[in-house]
């Protein structure tokens, strides 16, 4: 693309950026995404002077360089990105439900949980929660993701009501867009009934926020580690890993069978588990 329309062509170097960070190299990534901000200073909604109102591109490329420089641990200048591109957003296409924006807003809301600041970052997931549904609906895998989430802040604050609530709507939106038998479905339902055996065993003690914020974490991590499975970037590294296409595809049908199986037999042994300890009552 540089080679027709010129180096100052930021698309090109925006996409690679999202692919080096979509594979974890968020350093490489920086200095392209910045890159490409600078061919978008006509588009970028006030860093140039212009009153119009910045492009989707535009406000994706400083939320890359965001997510980036959260990853490096630079969260003073993640924060002020993410709240750039939440002040701008007001005026882009879309508004409070666009991409960027929502995007912005889920930075933010790591930084803050990261941070300790569990109200703020709460109220984040909330309205990010909000925005997936009226962008992409109830039961799309981002907004089930953003849910589990929210579970796990819920847990962090000692409400248990609110995150058995929450993990069970992602444990059926799971079901329902992607069948009982996917292996993130499975993962969903299984995180569900460890933390309910989880939050019955905490329920007697004197500090039930801590177990139960640490349970959700793990089933919240479970659900992503599902989903890393089947994302876009696993499956291009998989698939250039392959000598042929055929041979991606007999790996990849593999891969998933066996991860289902094993969601299915964990699955079975913690309802097992649960019956075992409902019988001793």
């Amino acid at each position: 693309r540089e080679a027709v329309g010129g180096a100052g062509v930021p698309s090109a170097a925006q996409h690679v950026a999202q692919c080096l960070l979509d594979t974890g190299d968020a350093a490489a990534a920086l200095p392209l995404f910045e890159r490409a901000l600078g061919g978008r200073t006509s588009d970028a909604g006030g860093r140039s002077g212009s009153e119009r109102p910045p492009s989707g591109d535009a406000l994706a490329c400083m939320v890359g360089a965001a997510d980036c420089h959260a990853a490096l641990g630079e969260a003073d200048e993640a924060q002020d990105m993410y709240m750039r591109v939440m002040e701008l957003s007001k005026a882009a296409v879309g508004g409070a439900v666009s991409p960027a924006n929502l995007r912005a807003m889920a930075g933010l809301a790591r930084l803050h949980a990261a941070a300790g600041r569990h109200a703020d970052a709460l109220a984040l997931t909330m309205a990010l929660v909000d925005g997936r549904e009226a962008l992409l609906g109830a039961n799309h895998i981002e907004t089930l993701r953003a849910q589990a989430r929210l579970a796990e802040l819920y847990a962090a604050h000692g409400d248990t009501g609110s995150a058995l609530v929450t993990f069970e709507r992602v444990s059926q939106g799971y079901a329902k867009t992607l069948g009982r038998s996917h292996s993130e479905a499975q993962a969903a339902e299984l995180a569900l009934v460890d933390f309910k055996r989880m939050s019955s065993s905490a329920a007697g003690g004197s500090n039930v926020g801590e177990p139960l914020a640490a349970t959700a974490a793990q089933a919240s991590k479970a659900l992503m580690s599902k989903a890393s499975e089947v994302s876009p970037a696993a499956q291009a590294s998989k698939a250039a890993e392959a000598s042929n296409v055929s041979e991606f595809l007999l790996a990849s049908k593999a891969s998933k069978a066996a991860a289902a199986d094993a969601a299915q037999k964990a699955l079975t042994a913690a309802k097992a588990s649960m019956a075992a300890e409902a019988a001793k009552a």
